[in-house]
């Protein structure tokens, strides 16, 4: 039972620390290889399902080049294709590596995970982890309407 709980805390700090490196990395040699590794993962653990979630990150791409290059008209067209690339990376690749989380590691395990925090802590994450099915159903759902 304890190496459970252990399991998922140290799979929280993994995921909190690798988060924070990607947030506050800004150097897009570090983001690249890191989005490559998580598309990777991902396509082999959750097959297609990445593919579809490519097509929305490459349209946030396109707009904020396009609103970057409207209303931040103090860059060159080189630095704000470079900074569009580089929020999208850090984007893609937190979002991916939730999908994986949540896709493969269940929530109660997660949750378990969370034995340090006080009990409103854990009922307010458990409340808001309520949500994420919803979403993916969600999701199914504007797929199979849109086929």
């Amino acid at each position: 039972r304890m190496v459970n709980k252990l399991f998922a805390a140290s799979t929280i700090v993994f995921v909190v620390v690798i988060n924070y490196l990607i947030l506050s990395s800004k150097n897009l040699y570090i983001l690249l290889p890191i989005f490559l590794v998580t598309y990777g993962v991902s396509r082999y653990l959750l097959g297609r399902v990445f593919m579809t979630r490519l097509s929305f990150f490459l349209t946030l791409f396109f707009l904020l080049v396009t609103f970057q290059t409207i209303f931040n008209s103090s860059k060159n067209i080189y630095e704000t294709l470079v900074t569009s690339l580089k929020t999208v990376l850090q984007i893609a690749t937190i979002s991916e590596m939730m999908n994986i989380i949540t896709k493969k590691i269940s929530m109660s395990r997660f949750i378990n995970g969370l034995f340090f925090l006080p009990q409103r802590a854990k009922l307010l994450v458990t409340i808001t982890f309520s949500f994420i099915p919803f979403l993916g159903a969600l999701d199914v759902y504007k797929r199979k309407v849109n086929s």
